[in-house]
């Protein structure tokens, strides 16, 4: 429903985002895109932008396609599909891995539809990905006949993943500083402790 309204969505989150990564900060984007592994949204985010769209007035409507900047320099990979792309991957995860575009098979699941909506993404180059949680298999019993259920409370599944945020320069750290003036910041110290950014 709306690609166009959706890609718009996304095109303006991605471009807002460029700003604050021009400081070298990590990204990390946890979202509902409301679209499919492959569709325009999810390929501008992956693959740096669109090589180009189509416009008529079904896959346009509101003419919002001529006004978007298709392309956008940030370093963005899906944690699961990075993962899935990884060796050494369990086999009953990557069974619930779709073999083509490497994200799960599904997010959201109800009777009526069910597919992968939801994602995580983060900068690739100043992150490194430590594991994700696992997917629930649609095979068992509480999620068979679709989501929301007694054990599970939303029609979305949890996605989580764990991150090593590589250490900043200290340009980045002067960076950070003068976006965030405010805020306290911290680094791992030589120890197990961790000490705040002068």
């Amino acid at each position: 429903m709306h690609p166009d309204v959706k890609l718009c969505q996304v095109a303006d989150l991605v471009h807002g985002l460029e700003k604050i990564v021009e400081s070298q900060v990590p990204l990390l984007i946890c979202a509902d895109l409301n679209s499919l592994p492959e569709s325009d949204p999810h390929k501008f985010v992956v693959r740096g932008g669109i090589d180009s769209l189509r416009s008529t007035k079904e896959t346009d409507p509101l003419g919002i396609y001529k006004h978007l900047k298709l392309k956008h320099p940030l370093a963005l990979v899906s944690a699961y599909a990075s993962l899935c792309n990884a060796k050494g991957i369990e086999e009953q995860h990557s069974k619930r891995m779709d073999p083509n575009t490497f994200e799960p098979l599904f997010t959201h699941h109800t009777p009526r539809f069910s597919g992968t909506l939801d994602y995580i993404f983060y900068s690739e180059d100043k992150m490194r990905l430590l594991g994700v949680l696992e997917l629930v298999d649609r095979e068992m019993e509480s999620v068979r006949h679709g989501l929301p259920s007694a054990q599970w409370s939303s029609d979305h599944i949890a996605l989580m993943a764990r991150f090593r945020i590589e250490a900043p320069s200290p340009s980045l750290r002067k960076s950070i500083k003068a976006i965030f003036p405010t805020q306290p910041w911290f680094q791992p110290g030589s120890s197990s402790t961790w000490k705040a950014l002068n």
